[in-house]
């Protein structure tokens, strides 16, 4: 396997980093990664497999998707199994460790290459880019948890909100008694 690891610090309990860096969906598409599809096939033992399909550079890449390991706000993990292409597996995985001040946020990706092509592609090509994309990703998700940025992730469409909506989901969260802090980082991330 090789390893790409991206550490950074951010001033910001995790409780408030959480729900912006784990939301993969926004995450890929901030990294520029194409829009999923996913099909679901029956397993004979019950269950189902989850088999997602992308185009990258006007190739199909098909990889079965594993169930992710999560443990909310400390870390998630993905393990896929590509089923052609220049890489036979890869691992992302998210960890956020409390820190003095903050929270360190660590980004891994590993890829398991299938031919030397593969390996040549992840040195060279993915993880270089990956790290460049990731330090403007943290920078961007700082700048949006202090309310200087309208948006979570960069590269994500914005689409007007359905006030009424909005304020009842709210005013129920608050009866219920969700914390103020989380109830208006919510409404942020919404907006």
């Amino acid at each position: 396997m090789i390893q790409f690891r991206s550490e950074h610090n951010l001033p910001f309990a995790r409780e408030l980093v959480w729900p912006v860096l784990s939301n993969t969906d926004w995450f890929n598409r901030a990294l520029g990664v194409p829009a999923v599809q996913y099909e679901f096939q029956p397993r004979a033992e019950g269950g189902s497999s989850a088999i997602a399909r992308a185009r990258l550079a006007g190739l199909e890449i098909v990889w079965q998707e594993l169930p992710f390991e999560w443990l909310e706000p400390e870390f998630y993990r993905v393990r896929r199994i590509l089923q052609r292409g220049p890489f036979r597996e890869a691992v992302i995985a998210l960890e956020l460790q409390p820190e003095a001040g903050g929270t360190r946020a660590i980004i891994i990706s590993e890829v398991l290459p299938r031919n030397s092509l593969g390996k040549l592609m992840a040195e060279k090509i993915l993880f270089p880019k990956t790290r460049h994309d990731v330090h403007g990703i943290m920078r961007h998700v700082e700048e949006f948890l202090r309310g200087r940025k309208p948006v979570a992730l960069p590269r994500l469409s914005v689409h007007a909100v359905h006030e009424v909506a909005l304020r009842t989901g709210l005013d129920n969260l608050r009866r219920v008694g969700l914390p103020p802090k989380r109830i208006e980082l919510l409404e942020r991330l919404i907006r």
